[in-house]
């Protein structure tokens, strides 16, 4: 039950589960820099909560972690037709409920999720959001080659942001 518990907060617009994890001291007007943290394919939000435990770090540098849950019946990869208006809809909730805070976006993401970050970054919604950049943890990096296309590198998002990667020290590639 805990493995596949899917959070503590509500996406308005379609009722899905997500983890929500904030300081609760924090006064209006603060500043606070809000994460998008998804998980790899075949994975769980709650996995990705423990795999990149940020939230462990929110109330020493005031930060907002949603940590949400690809496909609807479990373990899946994050699919545009079905998730990304569901992610959209996790960031508006977080937008909204710290909309007295000064809001600096980050995304996070394993492997898919990394990927799908890149996917997702420059569009009109999160440059909407100005995003300041992810954090890829093994997988989605910038400059690296596309899953299966033979050493094919992808080409570089078209917007401006800051990313990080890593494949941490017990990651086999």
């Amino acid at each position: 039950p805990l493995t596949v518990h899917t959070g503590n907060a509500v996406e308005p617009e379609s009722g899905r589960q997500f983890f929500l994890d904030f300081p609760c001291d924090l006064e209006p007007g603060e500043p606070v820099t809000c994460v998008l943290n998804l998980h790899g394919g075949g994975s769980l939000g709650n996995w990705q909560r423990h795999y990149f435990p940020i939230f462990h770090y929110k109330d020493e540098y005031d930060l907002v972690v949603a940590t949400p849950d690809a496909g609807e019946a479990g373990p899946g990869t994050w699919n545009p037709e079905t998730d990304d208006a569901y992610l959209r809809g996790v960031v508006d909730y977080v937008f909204d409920m710290f909309a007295d805070h000064d809001i600096t976006f980050w995304f996070a993401g394993h492997s898919f999720g990394g990927l799908t970050t890149r996917r997702l970054i420059c569009t009109d919604f999160y440059q909407a959001k100005d995003p300041v950049g992810f954090v890829s943890l093994s997988g989605g990096r910038v400059g690296s080659p596309r899953p299966g296309r033979d050493g094919e590198i992808a080409p570089l998002p078209e917007c401006d942001f800051s990313h990080v990667f890593t494949a941490g020290e017990h990651e086999n590639s």
